[in-house]
């Protein structure tokens, strides 16, 4: 994309304000995202005899929510709850399976599609849906793991974001960029005022307009908008979510690394099932 000269941000609010798309002021929406992930897997020796090809990303379609005081992200509706576009499917007898649990080449490639290797993304179930509330700050996920709800109640990271004069295009809207640091890594969105709400995918927010794009750990992990709708919502699309186990995020975190290590001390018995 073509950039535009730096300017200082007076006259950067000034240029926005003037060239905003028809609709833009609305303060209610929907925006999909791809988010893409790349996985650095190198294939096991085991794979290469078989034949299997590996991805090199992830790609999941995700939708993002808002209107000036909370927003949801999750999945696109109608699709599997995960989102996950890649598939990695072989043939295997029970032998070659075995020699694959043996070496420890199953769970490298498992631990790499989770996101283990390499990145902040781990095992913690898959996420339903994440409400935001802007006003008290709150965050409320829901998320299924290994078939259960759960209700996660947490607040809203404070990103300490540095805003830049540079200037981009992104779906017809002029986009300003901002930096933090997560866990870190460097963090690099592109937001527009020309949309005035706090809303982000993921965890990201807090800017002073709508996040468009977003690269992390080092650009491998990408959100990045390919529709923006400001038609408005029905009433009710927008609210936090009810069924599940209610836990704060130590309590939940708990309870995932308790049931992982039963699952791998039953592995490490002989009595895992051969799927």
């Amino acid at each position: 994309m073509r950039k535009r000269p730096l300017l200082a941000l007076p006259v950067i609010a000034a240029i926005l304000l003037a060239s905003a798309p028809a609709g833009a002021s609305a303060q209610e929406g929907r925006v999909n995202f791809t988010h893409s992930v790349k996985l650095d897997i190198e294939r096991p020796d085991e794979f290469k005899t078989l034949g299997v090809e590996i991805p090199t990303h992830n790609s999941t379609e995700m939708q993002l929510l808002f209107n000036s005081t909370k927003s949801v992200w999750g999945p696109v509706p109608d699709t599997d709850r995960t989102g996950r576009e890649t598939v990695v499917s072989v043939t295997l007898t029970r032998e070659e399976f075995g020699m694959m649990l043996a070496s420890g080449a199953y769970d490298r490639l498992m631990a790499a599609m989770r996101g283990e290797s390499g990145g902040p993304q781990r095992n913690q179930g898959t996420l339903v849906q994440r409400y935001v509330d802007f006003e008290d700050g709150s965050v409320t996920e829901s998320l299924d793991f290994m078939g259960r709800a759960f209700l996660v109640e947490d607040e809203r990271p404070a990103y300490e974001w540095k805003l830049s004069g540079e200037q981009r295009e992104l779906l017809g809207y002029i986009v300003q960029m901002a930096t933090t640091v997560r866990d870190g890594k460097p963090v690099e969105a592109w937001f527009t005022p020309q949309i005035p709400v706090q809303a982000g995918p993921a965890t990201f927010g807090g800017l002073p307009g709508l996040i468009l794009m977003v690269s992390t750990d080092d650009g491998d992990t990408v959100y990045l908008a390919t529709e923006v709708d400001l038609a408005g919502l029905d009433e009710g699309e927008i609210g936090r979510p009810k069924d599940g186990s209610r836990v704060s995020r130590d309590e939940y975190e708990s309870i995932v690394a308790d049931k992982l290590k039963e699952l791998e001390e039953t592995r490490g018995s002989g009595r895992r099932p051969f799927r």
